[in-house]
């Protein structure tokens, strides 16, 4: 299993974004010393994703990763709804819902750090 770490600014406002508004089960991990989480993890099916704080950066690049994540939306989610709610809470969208040639409809979002989330749910074709 691979378990992608997000590094955050804010470990709890990541969280918070992906449990409150991306549909992800949430579980607080460890407390640093001033009582914030210095780590936690978040769950949708079996998918895992956990957060921890970025390390200070000493040089221009240092430290800087560039991922997207892929996230499945179950079926029996609505998803032109969950689209439509995630817009009204103010969620960035950089790219609007389309159609892909592989089968699924997808549209892509950023997390309080930037991160690109490509949010995806397989089209449901007629027998």
């Amino acid at each position: 299993m691979i378990k992608p770490i997000l590094r955050v600014f804010d470990v709890q406002a990541s969280l918070d974004f992906y449990t409150r508004l991306l549909g992800f089960v949430g579980q607080n991990g460890l407390p640093g010393l001033d009582g914030k989480p210095i780590y936690a993890e978040a769950y949708l099916g079996d998918a895992q994703i956990v957060f921890s704080p970025r390390p200070s950066v000493r040089r221009i690049g240092e430290g800087s990763a560039t991922i997207e994540l892929y996230v499945e939306i179950p079926d029996d989610v609505d998803f032109e709804q969950f689209y439509a709610f995630l817009c009204r809470r103010g969620v960035y969208v950089v790219e609007e819902m389309r159609e892909e040639l592989w089968g699924d409809r997808v549209f892509t979002v950023l997390d309080p750090d930037c991160n690109r989330v490509m949010l995806a749910q397989r089209i449901r074709r007629a027998a």
